[in-house]
């Protein structure tokens, strides 16, 4: 983890000959904090989406998350376990099923001007992938039994409203160091870089995220 100094980040972004800044989740300090992942956009996000009140329940509790390893044991049961037959979480198996390495278990954590920022926002992203039930069963289950509901219960997933990412995003850029960041990049342009596959929140997939960024960077 990299840590930088409160100089070094007002000079950051404007010592740079660029027209764009491009991030993600992994990139490194201060830049990584544009990501929603981190300042807990995601988290709130995805709140509103589960209409199961113990489900909700349990994605508020991550909003109170402080330990990096609290962090990651929940994110392994979502990302690498499944419900055996008894009603237990445990690893799936296989390659799939192993723990996290030691670089791993840092992967969405940062260190910037003295303060150590995670990036909450992995558990939300995991837990709205039960909305493709095709694919993330066994990740359906793993949250039913963590939020305390039986396997014949419904989550209550309802369809992505894009429109409710502004109140999450202008929540997370009233506070500090993440308005300070956003005012100092001035007129770049602001890209999310595509994952496997681009989508309409990232660079060439349609930037919707750069969109609603600029947008809160007019505003402050």
């Amino acid at each position: 983890m990299k840590i930088m100094s409160t100089t070094t980040d007002m000079q950051y972004f404007t010592l740079r000959n660029m027209e764009t800044l491009r991030f993600k989740s992994t990139s490194k300090a201060p830049v990584c904090l544009f990501s929603n992942l981190y300042g807990n956009v995601e988290i709130h996000y995805i709140f509103c989406k589960f209409s199961n009140p113990k489900v909700k329940t349990l994605i508020q509790s991550w909003l109170h998350i402080y330990n990096l390893s609290e962090m990651n044991e929940i994110r392994y049961k979502l990302e690498k376990c499944k419900v055996d037959k008894y009603g237990h979480i445990v690893p799936k198996g296989g390659k799939s099923g192993l723990l996290y390495t030691p670089k791993q278990n840092t992967t969405y954590c940062c260190e910037f001007d003295g303060k150590t920022y995670i990036a909450l926002g992995i558990l939300a992203k995991l837990a709205a992938a039960t909305w493709h039930p095709k694919n993330h069963r066994h990740r359906i289950n793993v949250l039913k039994v963590l939020s305390g509901i039986s396997s014949t219960d419904t989550l209550g997933n309802t369809i992505p409203n894009h429109e409710d990412m502004w109140y999450p995003l202008r929540q997370k850029y009233t506070k500090e160091p993440f308005k300070s960041l956003l005012k100092n990049t001035k007129d770049l342009r602001l890209a999310e870089m595509d994952g496997r596959q681009p989508n309409e929140w990232t660079d060439t997939g349609g930037n919707r995220l750069e969109k609603m960024l600029m947008e809160i960077r007019k505003e402050i």
